[in-house]
């Protein structure tokens, strides 16, 4: 009898062991980390059978350590925004960079304002990374008021993360979360918002007036577009507009 027991429990840490060898190390995010640093599942490598269950015991009471926050730069985002009168439609483009020689699974989660099964419509989210054409889209969870999304970047990679979704709006008010780059602890480098305003929501007011560096319309047209440009963005406001 204790001849099987033991035989199970070493089946078992073996098991531990390949499985904790062979899962990517993983990020943590809301387009930028959760907490202060990255956690990650280390792999390990063991040169004998023996040191392979030391270190997969350890493992298995210890999953997670961190590598430092640096591991992935959050380098730009750009935002267009096109507004009607009961809804906003937004594509948004972010800009992701391993910066380190291993595997990181990245998860992250989009947020929003209010709650998603009742104001999101519409949702895709694409990844595009190295040479892959057309890139892929990604498997998504909907939480209350957020989107949770997980991909892999390979050692040194760049990627870009595209998301497209309608939201329900009402008094003459929208907003588009951005002071989730805060928990990054270090600003977005590049950061571009264009938005598409109908010529008939009058005296438009924008949270972050001071970055406008273009407003373009024909005379005539059914809208009126509107840029702002910001470098180094660490907001401590959300992005956003309210009309007449």
């Amino acid at each position: 009898m204790h001849a099987y027991v033991n035989k199970t429990i070493i089946v078992i840490v073996i098991i531990a062991v390949i499985t904790f060898a062979g899962v990517p190390q993983a990020s943590y995010a809301d387009m930028g980390p959760k907490g202060d640093q990255w956690e990650v599942i280390q792999a390990v490598g063991a040169v004998t059978l023996i040191t392979a269950i030391s270190v997969g015991v350890y493992k298995w009471f210890k999953h997670k350590e961190h590598a430092p926050l640096s591991a992935v730069l959050f380098n730009e985002e750009e935002v267009y925004i096109t507004l009607e009168k009961d809804v906003m439609a937004v594509e948004a483009v972010f800009e992701y960079q391993n910066t380190t020689e291993q595997r990181l699974r990245m998860d992250l989660y989009f947020p929003f304002i209010r709650s998603v099964k009742n104001t999101i419509s519409d949702l895709k989210i694409l990844l595009e990374a190295g040479d892959a054409a057309g890139g892929r889209l990604l498997d998504h969870t909907a939480e209350e008021n957020r989107v949770l999304v997980d991909f892999i970047i390979e050692p040194k990679q760049r990627v870009s993360v595209k998301v497209r979704y309608h939201e329900a709006i009402k008094d003459n008010h929208a907003e588009y979360i951005i002071t989730s780059i805060r928990k990054w602890q270090r600003p977005v480098g590049k950061a571009l918002f264009i938005v598409k305003l109908p010529a008939s929501f009058k005296a438009p007011l924008f949270s972050f007036a001071d970055n406008l560096v273009e407003k373009s319309g024909v005379e005539g047209s059914p809208y009126v577009v509107y840029t702002f440009r910001m470098r180094d963005l660490y907001p401590d406001k959300e992005f956003q507009i309210a009309w007449q």
